[in-house]
């Protein structure tokens, strides 16, 4: 690594509601882990990526005036498990097997696989990490669901997982998992969800359903991404 990627770049931070802070890319991790403890009831940090990832993801702002607490109020409207079955179209995404990558992706560059000489971490002012898709504006187009549906899911396999978003970018969520599926049964269930939730982390990932239920299983990173 060049010397002038170890030093922090001067040039002032964006302009952004919460507060920023700049971090190495391989320290990102551990500190949010760190955070997340010392901030536990006040605040969830997230790692927002380089500064390319974090205009990607405040590009569309201006489109969307909805207050986060608006968010989270419709979230409580969004009947889960007809939304999942909704967006379920191919069920022949069962077969053929295939590896997958389980380490959190957005501190390192996709093309190189280097991590990042520095990248943004947000202060989110709120205690639940699920909460978090409603204070970045996040979803909405495309095939990437909207900051309710975001908020609906998350408070779910937060709840049952201990599932806590780790990294958001403008196309990608990483969470970690402290009560991953065990049981085959219960890894194929939680692999349709994702799947109907983020189809391009099978259609244009991992292969299958099945592959992304094996790699569920026990798995303690998570990861989706909307193209």
């Amino acid at each position: 690594m060049a010397i002038f990627d170890r030093l922090e770049p001067t040039e002032p931070m964006p302009e952004f509601p919460y507060e920023l802070i700049r971090v190495k890319g391989a320290e990102a991790v551990a500190k949010c882990l760190s955070w997340r403890k010392e901030w536990r009831g006040s605040f969830t940090p997230v790692i927002l990526g380089t500064k390319d990832d974090f205009t990607l993801l405040t590009d569309v702002w201006d489109e969307t005036e909805t207050a986060p607490e608006q968010v989270m109020q419709r979230s409580k409207s969004v009947d889960l498990q007809k939304w999942f079955a909704q967006r379920i179209e191919d069920e022949e995404m069962w077969h053929t097997k295939t590896a997958a990558e389980s380490d959190f992706q957005k501190i390192h560059d996709t093309l190189s696989g280097k991590v990042h000489p520095w990248v943004y971490v947000a202060k989110i002012p709120t205690a639940i990490p699920y909460e978090v898709p409603a204070y970045l504006k996040l979803g909405g187009w495309n095939a990437c669901p909207g900051a309710e549906e975001h908020v609906a899911v998350w408070r779910y396999w937060q709840e049952k997982y201990g599932a806590e978003i780790l990294c958001v970018t403008g196309a990608v969520i990483e969470a970690t998992v402290t009560r991953p599926p065990l049981e085959k049964d219960e890894c194929y269930v939680l692999a349709r969800e994702q799947f109907s939730y983020c189809e391009d982390i099978v259609t244009q990932g991992v292969g299958s359903i099945d592959a992304l239920a094996d790699i569920l299983r026990g798995g303690k990173s998570w990861y989706f991404w909307w193209d």
